[in-house]
């Protein structure tokens, strides 16, 4: 019995840890696009409607997310 609690605790306890570990990073902000901004179609009446906004963050991804 005292083996079965032992390997019980282990596990969560390994369970916690690795889910502490993998956890996404999170970065968060706020940005705006409006007819003013280079590139923005969206106010246009005829072909592709898009924008296409780079994000610039102070602590940056390793890769592009």
């Amino acid at each position: 019995m005292k083996k079965l609690h032992l390997v019980t605790v282990i596990l969560l306890t390994a369970g916690l840890i690795s889910t502490a570990l993998g956890q996404a990073k999170v970065q968060s902000g706020t940005w705006g696009a409006n007819s003013s901004t280079t590139g923005y179609t969206l106010s246009e009446n005829q072909g592709e409607r898009s924008v296409v906004i780079s994000v610039n963050f102070l602590d940056p991804f390793e890769s592009k997310p």
